[in-house]
């Protein structure tokens, strides 16, 4: 890579003067966005090498043994999902660990809590809430990045973690997509994806205090609506709220809760006709917790 600046004139916007500069390489901004990225992702990872699986594992399953396509029931055909799962997330911490390796960095490791998974039905929960909860976690991510190569590993990630909540979510309830949804998926700040709780879009509890949430850029203020996101600095913004999707402003760097979200990677929308789902899992945690 080059390492002078390279000076991009947006087209749609030349005839405002704006220029965009290109950061040549990594920075310490950088550093520290994936830095908290590997640690989230690292749950992920820990979590699933957690579990051992097999096909009577899953037996707990509706229809666990009936007879898919490819001659293999349905049992079978979820352990090999979730040791494909299981690989995606390895892959996920190393390329973040490769990004973080071109600044020097050598990530610590963490003491994870880890959510209980007694049976098959737990276990697909619980990674449901994981992966949806990091689909958010790397979109609100890529507002912490600066550095292309750093966006669009965030950009990768969030895709990634967004199809396998959605594909886990297929296999527990009839309806993923609402029609009456406001939203787009939902994308979480790092100071809201640190906060304890057991819902889509807090994972505090689990990542015990090991990650640091990266300060936002140019020391403004992020800030998530229903479709779009702002950055704010001062009297200075850029980006805008969606319609009808506001959210409050946080501390510097921070921002607040937004509204619930009804769309097809959200704990509200997984438990609005299976509401055994939700109340499972904090169940389970709190047979865990004590």
């Amino acid at each position: 890579m080059k390492t002078q600046s390279l000076v991009l004139t947006v087209a749609a916007a030349s005839a405002a003067g704006a220029t965009y500069i290109c950061p040549a390489s990594l920075s310490s901004s950088d550093a520290a966005a994936i830095m908290y990225g590997y640690k989230v992702q690292g749950l992920l990872e820990s979590y699933y090498n957690s579990v051992p699986v097999n096909a009577s594992y899953f037996e707990s399953l509706p229809n666990a043994k009936m007879t898919a396509s490819n001659g293999m029931t349905l049992a079978e055909n979820t352990v090999t999902n979730v040791e494909g799962l299981t690989k995606q997330a390895q892959l996920g911490a190393k390329a973040l660990k490769e990004l973080g390796m071109m600044l020097g960095l050598s990530p610590d490791e963490c003491n994870y809590m880890l959510p209980p998974a007694p049976n098959g039905t737990a276990h697909l929960m619980n990674a449901f809430y994981l992966e949806a909860t990091m689909c958010g976690a790397f979109i609100g991510l890529t507002d912490y990045v600066q550095a292309p190569e750093a966006a669009f590993l965030t950009a990768r990630l969030s895709a990634e973690h967004g199809i396998h909540a959605s594909a886990i979510g297929a296999m527990m309830q009839p309806v993923g997509f609402m029609p009456n949804s406001t939203m787009l998926t939902p994308a979480f700040t790092p100071d809201m994806i640190l906060q304890d709780g057991m819902e889509v879009g807090k994972l505090g509890t689990w990542l015990n205090g090991c990650a640091t949430a990266p300060s936002a850029p140019c020391g403004g203020t992020v800030t998530i609506g229903e479709l779009l996101a702002t950055l704010s600095s001062g009297n200075k913004s850029t980006g805008g709220m969606g319609m009808n999707g506001t959210t409050g402003m946080g501390p510097n760097g921070t921002s607040s809760t937004p509204a619930t979200y009804s769309g097809p990677v959200s704990n509200a929308a997984m438990s609005a006709k299976a509401s055994f789902l939700g109340g499972s899992f904090a169940l389970a945690v709190a047979a865990y917790m004590t």
